[in-house]
């Protein structure tokens, strides 16, 4: 180099380095948040324990309350004898409404009684639902208004007839993959 010629160097150099280091953040920021996310308000399954159930599966009814699911009563039947079973004698299952569109319900598998999960659809994208036979809880992840970079979650607790939610947390990056 010259005298009286800059090097270019010295200002390059600096402004990459900061480029690297916020993208190793971003990426360890997203790691640490998808880990929050699979443990969404320190909820854990054993918290809401219920004996399994190993009892005969009821029919939908369709009757009463159950009258507005009639449009999707075939849907509903399968989830009956099918769906993965939840919170001791109920199932929980989904119904497609599209691509990554679900939304879910829960059956009585007493009673025979329908009830829909309080998300799905659009709105909960590529929705996710981590359950256990034993436990009330439900995990709930999606990608809000289909946003692809961002994660949603929410805790529910299924409470006799009811859900109880623990309020919706959102983080960038993509939802876990649930196993």
């Amino acid at each position: 180099m010259k005298s009286g010629q800059s090097s270019i160097l010295p200002v390059i150099i600096p402004f990459f380095c900061a480029a690297f280091m916020t993208i190793a953040l971003d990426s360890t920021v997203n790691a640490n948040q998808s880990a929050q996310i699979r443990k969404v308000a320190g909820k854990t399954f054993s918290d809401y324990a219920v004996p399994a159930y190993s009892g005969s599966r009821r029919r939908p009814d369709f009757t009463g309350p159950g009258r507005e699911y009639l449009y999707i009563r075939t849907r509903v039947s399968e989830g009956f004898k099918q769906g993965p079973l939840f919170a001791g004698p109920h199932v929980l299952f989904g119904i497609g409404c599209g691509t990554n569109c679900v939304f879910f319900y829960i059956g009585d598998l007493i009673t025979g009684q329908v009830s829909k999960f309080p998300l799905g659809g659009e709105a909960n994208y590529n929705m996710q639902l981590q359950r256990r036979p034993n436990s009330r809880l439900v995990k709930a992840s999606w990608a809000p208004n289909g946003e692809t970079g961002r994660c949603s979650s929410e805790d529910y607790v299924w409470s006799g007839g009811t859900w109880h939610g623990f309020g919706e947390k959102t983080a960038a990056g993509r939802c876990p993959e649930l196993s």
